[in-house]
């Protein structure tokens, strides 16, 4: 028996339609899927030893949340993520299962690798679902850490993979937060009567000081508010920053900054559908940006399969325009889905009976029953001219267990 969510159940089993384009290239699990706690948002760091650094967190249901909310996972490869090491975890001074998600491993101008993870031990800071944001530094390319500083200490966090260093060595934290008249961690739920907006913290001293930026990022219409969320950014070879959105308006939304991530442009509808999920940005060895994406329609979001079609496409002119649109997954053949109209604000969410539930078309989605809980996407561009890929993996077919799928994609592949 496989449990989509509390209120529908079915005996399903995999689907059997013909297999994507992507699907030349074998799969497997960076994490291993499997119950809660399951694994989510994994996250890829090239050390100076040419290891690679994966992390992941295990969301913990027991025990004391003030302490123990979540449990940050490191593994590491040596043969370009082919192979990996058994798990070590991020450990408090007292030895302890740290709480610690939401993660951003990068390499520093220092030599050192740093770290960006929330967590709800924020000296001083304010009580929340998902915490604050700290810094943390490894000089043993990610077997130890040492904590360095507070970024946000007002449940503000940064999405996996995230964070970036400039050319500059200036790094940028893009974060997000919520306000409510509620002091609790409910602020944060789905029905609370909240509001979400973007923006960004930089430091230009490796981490231990660090600067707020003057712009505050959301969608404003006529004075009515619309959520802005796990913001991801990215350099362009003219010094500028790109910065793309989460928004529950049908589409995801974009903004540039001009002075390293102080100021914005106002934010703008992208030009295709995404459901409520979080963006990813990368550039490809021939200088090309890569998006990675949850691209789902109006109807898809309404029914339940809200989080089924992973989606990728490249730009040649720096954000401005997308193509090359292919599927990394999906239950049926769509690869470009049309967005909303970009003047139409509506806020576009299952309030009423949110879950993760297989389409009834089948004919359309050959491939369901499936897996339909598929997001948080990163990447690292390996040295054999190759694209390691990972991203969330569970619900659906895999009922209550969650991993961290991976793929090894030749870079080639998504300019074809």
């Amino acid at each position: 028996m496989v449990v989509d969510t509390e209120l529908r159940k079915n005996e399903y089993s995999s689907g059997s339609g013909k297999p994507l384009d992507v699907d030349q290239f074998p799969f497997s699990y960076a994490d291993e899927p499997r119950e809660n706690p399951g694994a989510m948002e994994g996250m890829l760091c090239q050390c100076d030893d040419g290891s690679i650094l994966f992390s992941a967190f295990d969301a913990m249901v027991e025990g004391d949340v003030s302490e123990h909310f979540a449990c940050t996972r490191f593994k590491r490869s040596t043969d370009n993520g082919q192979t990996w090491s058994e798990p070590w975890n991020k450990n408090n001074a007292h030895g302890k299962a740290n709480d610690c998600h939401h993660i951003t491993v990068l390499n520093l101008a220092s030599g050192k690798l740093g770290m960006v993870y929330a967590t709800r031990n924020v000296p001083k800071g304010r009580v929340g679902r998902d915490g604050g944001t700290v810094f943390a530094t490894s000089s043993d390319n990610g077997q130890t850490w040492a904590d360095v500083s507070v970024v946000e200490p007002r449940f503000g966090i940064c999405c996996t993979g995230h964070a970036i260093v400039m050319s500059t060595g200036r790094i940028v934290v893009p974060v997000f937060k919520w306000i409510s008249y509620d002091p609790t961690g409910e602020a944060e739920s789905m029905i609370s009567p909240s509001v979400s907006y973007a923006y960004v913290y930089v430091s230009d001293d490796q981490g231990l000081s660090w600067t707020q930026s003057l712009s505050e990022l959301f969608v404003s219409d006529y004075r009515a508010a619309y959520d802005l969320e796990e913001p991801a950014v990215i350099e362009l070879k003219d010094g500028r920053l790109l910065m793309h959105l989460r928004c529950q308006l049908g589409r995801g939304y974009r903004c540039w900054s001009e002075d390293g991530g102080i100021c914005w442009s106002r934010p703008e509808p992208l030009p295709y559908a995404a459901g409520y999920t979080p963006h990813y940005l990368k550039r490809l060895p021939g200088g090309e940006l890569l998006t990675i994406w949850t691209q789902v329609s109006r109807q898809e979001i309404l029914s339940g399969f809200h989080r089924h079609r992973l989606t990728c496409a490249v730009s040649h002119d720096e954000g401005q325009t997308w193509e090359n649109f292919k599927n990394l997954e999906s239950l049926d053949d769509t690869a470009v889905v049309h967005p909303p109209p970009a003047h139409r604000y509506e806020v576009i969410e299952q309030w009423e009976d949110y879950g993760y539930y297989q389409p009834s078309n089948v004919e359309r989605y050959h491939r369901a029953p499936g897996v339909l809980r598929i997001g948080y996407p990163n990447a690292l561009l390996l040295d054999d001219g190759n694209v390691l890929v990972v991203y969330d993996h569970g619900s659906g077919v895999l009922g209550d267990k969650s991993g961290v799928k991976q793929r090894i994609i030749p870079a080639s592949w998504f300019l074809e």
